[in-house]
C-alpha cells in the first residue's frame, strides 16, 4: 500500500508558499532538498519525483 509524502515550502522574506505531493511512495523513501532541486529517491515502481523551482514556480520533472 502507497504512502503519499507532501513537501510544504514557505519563503520568509514574502510569505509565499508551495505544497508538493508525491502520491505513489512505498517504504523508506528519501526526500532530498539541495538549492532550488527537491527530490524523493525512486521507490517501489521506479517513479522519480523531482521539482525546480525556476521563475518564481516549482516545475515537475519527475519521471512516472
Amino acid at each position: 500500500m502507497s504512502t503519499p509524502v507532501g513537501i510544504f515550502i514557505y519563503r520568509i522574506k514574502d510569505g509565499k508558499s508551495w505544497s508538493l505531493k508525491a502520491p505513489q511512495t512505498w517504504g523508506d523513501m528519501k526526500v532530498q532538498l539541495v538549492n532550488n532541486h527537491v527530490k524523493v529517491e525512486p521507490n517501489h515502481f521506479g517513479f522519480t519525483y523531482d521539482w525546480v523551482f525556476e521563475n518564481d514556480e516549482f516545475v515537475d520533472r519527475g519521471e512516472y
